[in-house]
């Protein structure tokens, strides 16, 4: 059998959270023969804690107190965080100090020496690799129905294929860091104007505003989003706008639910921001040349963009301005990711 120690303590979340997934693997294992043990060496702060953590363990624990031991195993085996599992076949050699790992890969991949972790890694990327041809399908036929249907096309600029889930009525919801846009849309010259629904940012980070054609659109995460080089945004969150790079105060804080107003003026170089159809008439940012729409954001944002497709909630700062998707032409509809 495989033999487990797992070094633990009550008080640590992660520690709670591992416990269904190690008893699931060990009952699994052990429905017919013995295939595993496991042993408990605690870190608990005393020994209610320790009472606690070992009632529904059906495996063994080193005695509480025995800090003797504890402490030479933990030396020994590297443990610095918790929880740590450390494994060993039946004979005593060392399978891996990063047993954790190995659980979370599943128990079809037991006894979870080289080989079969080997494997593990090897059919994970497959699977990685086929979700995220898989996402950029789908991103691909939505910008292409957008394009057809005559709307504007929004894309996923940066970020990894599958992280960024489009849906009806301008949806966008973010899965982990990515950046959005419509490099197919430069507008170059007018007054223009599009509207972004806040649904969820309270708990995450977004940034929206404007990005010129030099933005670096590729694939993978990419730590800088819309704000950074070759763009600018504002972060209603943080109460910040963004020019290439540039930080200072600006605007109110954001809640959901809120609309955030967009506008350019190409005549007077400027961009506007309103929020909840209050606008700031002060000019945010100074246009380089022609831009874009781009929006960037963390896990679990998700914002609803309006370009003029449907109704608008509250609309422009002035009449002169039109709707950016009454001056959307596709100015490049060849593929932007490198």
């Amino acid at each position: 059998p495989v033999v487990g120690l797992y070094f633990g303590a009550n008080c640590y979340r992660a520690c709670r959270d591992l416990l269904p997934e190690l008893l699931s693997a060990y009952k699994a294992l052990n429905s017919t023969h013995k295939q595993m043990e496991v042993v408990y060496i605690s870190a608990d702060r005393d020994e209610e804690e320790f009472q606690h953590s070992t009632q529904h363990m059906p495996w063994l624990a080193l005695p509480y107190g025995d800090w003797q031991h504890r402490e030479v195993m933990v030396e020994m085996f590297e443990v610095r965080d918790y929880p740590s599992l450390v494994l060993f076949t039946g004979a005593g050699q060392l399978l891996t100090l990063h047993g954790v790992a190995a659980l979370n890969a599943g128990v079809e991949y037991f006894p979870w020496d080289a080989a079969q972790l080997q494997r593990a890694a090897e059919e994970k990327q497959r699977r990685e690799k086929a979700q995220q041809a898989e996402g950029q399908r789908l991103e691909r036929e939505w910008a292409e129905r957008r394009l057809e249907a005559g709307f504007v096309a929004v894309q996923r600029l940066r970020g990894v294929p599958g992280t960024v889930e489009f849906g009806a009525g301008g949806r966008v919801l973010f899965k982990q860091w990515a950046t959005v846009g419509c490099p197919q849309h430069l507008i170059s010259a007018g007054k223009v104007f599009f509207e972004v629904s806040l649904l969820r940012v309270a708990q995450g980070c977004p940034q929206i505003g404007w990005a010129t054609a030099a933005f670096e659109c590729r694939e993978g995460y990419h730590k800088d989003g819309v704000g950074g080089p070759h763009s600018f945004a504002i972060d209603g969150m943080r109460m910040k706008k963004l020019d290439r790079g540039a930080e200072t105060d600006f605007g109110l804080r954001w809640n959901d639910g809120d609309v955030l107003g967009c506008a350019i003026d190409h005549d007077e170089k400027r961009a506007l921001f309103g929020l909840n159809g209050r606008w700031c008439l002060d000019t945010a940012f100074t246009l380089p040349g022609p831009v874009y729409p781009a929006v960037s954001a963390s896990l679990l944002v998700e914002v609803a963009l309006n370009f003029g497709e449907r109704q608008f909630v509250f609309g422009p700062p002035a009449s002169p301005f039109v709707p950016l998707h009454a001056r959307a032409e596709v100015t490049n509809t060849e593929p932007h990711l490198n």
